[in-house]
């Protein structure tokens, strides 16, 4: 049976984390009740442990950057989001359809694939790391086929 340790998986997100004083204790208690969990009752082998670390790993990556960046710009708090849209349903039910609808509204913006597996910085704030988010995003969906 394989494990890990919230350590292990703060060490690997820090390490990924395009940020120098990482600080994730507000959820430490949640993290370590997951991976308390995966160790006693998943019995993970020790392809399913890579398997959870490839989704805990970025998920706390992406946590300790956001974290960070509020940090930086507290502002974001208290910034209004007027009349926000949601578009969810179940897969092959038309959301992509919808989406691209969406998007053709200049009033509406799509959340692309890229932002989503990697939001912090916004885009239009640091351009840079959004082109090296982006083409990373491109180099794992083409790694994946």
């Amino acid at each position: 049976m394989a494990t890990t340790s919230v350590d292990e998986v703060v060490a690997r997100a820090a390490a990924a984390a395009d940020v120098a004083d990482v600080v994730p204790e507000h959820f430490l208690a949640n993290l370590t009740a997951l991976v308390d969990h995966m160790n006693d009752e998943a019995a993970l082998t020790d392809a399913g442990l890579q398997g959870m670390m490839s989704q805990l790993v970025p998920a706390l990556r992406n946590r300790i950057e956001v974290d960070a960046y509020v940090a930086e710009h507290p502002e974001v708090d208290t910034s209004p989001l007027d009349a926000p849209i949601f578009l969810t349903g179940l897969p092959r039910s038309g959301t992509t359809y919808f989406q691209y609808l969406f998007d053709q509204d200049p009033r509406l913006r799509m959340l692309r694939t890229w932002e989503g597996e990697r939001p912090s910085p916004p885009p239009a704030l640091d351009p840079e790391s959004a082109a090296r988010r982006r083409d990373t995003s491109v180099e794992n969906a083409e790694l994946m086929r």
